[in-house]
């Protein structure tokens, strides 16, 4: 019982307390990786509290289960809400169906988030087939388009004519290294983590803050490798002309980047 109530208490804790502290007082933006990594173990430990508090009701509350381990059923014994009583099996009861439940929509959220994922990111790379052009000396795919946009998909960096044909090759440099710091950081799996870990139960706000931080901090991560070699103003002169032509260039309705892409003018909601 006190082991259950513990889980409970560290995981209100976790998800009230955790999103105002990181954002007034975690220096994220200056270690954008080390925040990733928070929030992946935060979010994780949230759901994994939550399920084994409702596991921890369940073996010390329900006639049979707690009688499996001699420990626990000592101390139930000790304790006035037990399995023998109508409270307990109810609570014991509520305990083992949360949590087997929260575990399943757990796994059916990974699977439907990494199952389309998957789906749409296949469908976009036939089509890639049928109407890109690979350019050997960049190692990109190249896409008739007048949008200026770059973006990766596992595997390729997909860069349009219109990008081509508005970045100097210097600014080209910071936009390509910023795609192939997505593709070596396995960023598109981060986020589909994030966002499967956020539909489980859309509603609490540390879920829906990491999912949010984790798409913005990312970019900062590629961000940051393209500094690294180009300089911050070129990687920012880069940005200002994909972001800036976009406006103009773009068909209403159209956007040449899919939505499971990583694109260098991304803008986290």
């Amino acid at each position: 019982m006190t082991a259950a109530l513990l889980l409970v208490v560290y995981a209100l804790s976790v998800a009230v307390f955790a999103p105002p502290l990181l954002a007034r007082h975690w220096p994220s933006d200056r270690a954008p990786r080390l925040t990733v990594t928070l929030l992946q173990i935060l979010t994780c430990s949230f759901l994994v509290a939550a399920v084994a508090a409702g596991l921890a009701l369940a073996f010390t509350l329900v006639e049979g289960l707690s009688e499996l381990s001699p420990a626990l059923d000592s101390c139930t014994d000790q304790i006035p809400v037990t399995d023998h009583g109508s409270v307990g099996t109810v609570l014991g009861h509520l305990g083992w169906i949360s949590a087997v439940l929260l575990s399943a929509r757990l796994l059916y959220c990974l699977a439907a988030t990494f199952g389309t994922a998957r789906r749409r990111r296949r469908a976009h790379s036939e089509m890639l087939r049928m109407l890109a052009t690979r350019d050997d000396e960049l190692g990109v795919l190249v896409l008739d388009h007048p949008a200026p946009a770059c973006y990766c998909l596992p595997g390729d960096v997909v860069i349009t004519t219109g990008a081509l044909e508005r970045l100097s090759a210097k600014q080209l440099e910071a936009v390509l290294l910023h795609e192939r710091a997505h593709l070596s950081g396995r960023h598109h799996l981060i986020i589909a983590l994030a966002a499967a870990i956020r539909r489980t139960i859309p509603h609490i706000r540390l879920l829906a803050y990491a999912e949010r931080e984790t798409r913005r901090l990312v970019e900062l991560i590629a961000d940051d490798a393209a500094v690294a070699r180009t300089g911050a103003p070129t990687v920012a002169a880069a940005l200002a002309v994909i972001g800036a032509a976009q406006g103009t260039d773009r068909a209403p309705g159209y956007d040449p980047v899919p939505e499971t892409a990583l694109a260098i003018d991304s803008s986290p909601t």
